[in-house]
């Protein structure tokens, strides 16, 4: 069962029944929700609610409708995955209950703390993007968490990733990183992305692992490095340096 709440297209759904249908624009959607596979809802005051009869829900879309808070979900025990992208949202709460989620994205929002997921530990992915986030921390309990997403934040400093030991992609670009530490132990990790001020002959290097087959960028080269922390953990390290 699947329920979009895409940029409001929808006003409001009152008493929202599973098995029921719902208007889009004037236009009956009972094909697309047979079985609810889909149903738009949303609330005037951009507030989540009208969702307490489906607790067969596995995947829910609320991203770009003015949400501010998250909350009036603990009951959907089957929830999978949550989109709250592109928000209001400056905390994350109120995700006690939510024991089978495995994909959290809170991209393009206000948070300013990473915290509150300990609940959480079926999590794989976690997409943090665009935040106002400062320190990685409170991860402790996400043993199962396989991709990690915070770019486009504050973080100045590579930690809290000691428990993480799944580990397969772990994105840090366009922080204000100085230094790659802290990430020896990551013995799965095959995507690493960051962009850090090193090199004084460049503006910027942007750094990857894993098996990269094809990068076409102009202005873009490509070198192979040996490091001795990394090479640790990965046979090849591309470094692209931007000119």
């Amino acid at each position: 069962m699947t329920m979009v709440i895409d940029k409001n297209i929808i006003v409001f759904l009152e008493d929202n029944k599973s098995e029921g249908s719902a208007e889009i624009d004037g236009e009956n959607e009972n094909d697309e929700n047979e079985e609810a596979e889909k149903i738009l809802i949303i609330d005037p005051d951009s507030e989540i609610q009208g969702l307490d009869n489906l607790l067969n829900l596995q995947k829910l879309y609320l991203s770009s409708n003015k949400i501010q808070c998250i909350e009036n979900l603990s009951h959907l025990k089957n929830l999978t995955s949550l989109e709250l992208g592109d928000n209001k949202i400056r905390e994350i709460v109120n995700l006690e209950g939510l024991e089978n989620l495995t994909s959290l994205f809170l991209g393009k929002n206000k948070v300013t703390k990473i915290e509150n997921l300990a609940c959480l530990q079926n999590l794989q992915l976690l997409s943090l993007q665009s935040n106002r986030i400062t320190k990685i921390e409170n991860l402790e309990e996400l043993k199962n968490l396989d991709q990690l997403y915070l770019s486009e934040n504050g973080i100045t400093c590579i930690e809290g990733l000691s428990s993480l030991p799944k580990l397969t992609t772990f994105d840090l670009a366009n922080n204000k990183i100085k230094k790659i530490e802290n990430i020896e132990h990551l013995e799965d990790l095959e995507e690493f992305w960051t962009v850090f001020k090193k090199y004084h002959t460049r503006d910027r290097c942007v750094i990857f692992c894993g098996q990269i087959q094809m990068i076409e960028e102009g202005g873009v080269f490509l070198l192979v490095v040996q490091d001795i922390l990394l090479d640790k953990i990965f046979q090849k390290l591309l470094i692209i340096l931007m000119v």
